[in-house]
């Protein structure tokens, strides 16, 4: 989906994010950040779903297959997204059949479960995100 807004607003958001040394998608997902804190905006990525089942999480991301993973593996996936997103790491391949992958694609971040077609890129903002709602099922899930 593309959003179009005039072409004020587009130099205003430039110009706010090269003061801030920033890309306009994290100035903006810092903006859906302060809501969702201010609780004006539900903790939720769109196309991606974290329900906590028995012990482990199920996860459901547009794309892709959905996938049951521990709680464990939540939190190795969550750590994996936050260091791609920071450019600390950039890899993460578990050893378990059906497990996930992350790593750099450009500038956004991939993740694939093997064994499943297609991977999904995601900006890191999206990432960090993503990585949030993931410690937060699998701290459900215990």
């Amino acid at each position: 989906m593309l959003i179009k807004i005039p072409d004020e607003r587009a130099a205003q958001l430039k110009a706010l994010a090269d003061s801030e040394g920033v890309t306009v998608t994290y100035l903006l997902g810092r903006f859906i950040n302060r809501e969702i804190k201010a609780g004006r905006l539900a903790d939720e990525t769109p196309g991606f779903r974290f329900k906590p089942k028995g012990q482990g999480i199920q996860v459901d991301i547009d794309g892709l297959k959905p996938q049951i993973i521990s709680s464990d593996d939540a939190r190795s996936l969550a750590k994996a997204l936050e260091n791609a997103a920071s450019a600390r790491g950039t890899f993460l391949d578990m050893d378990a059949s059906g497990q996930p992958e992350v790593g750099r694609v450009g500038t956004g971040i991939y993740l694939k479960f093997s064994g499943a077609r297609g991977r999904r890129v995601i900006a890191p903002s999206v990432a960090i995100d993503v990585a949030r709602q993931l410690r937060s099922a699998a701290e459900a899930a215990e």
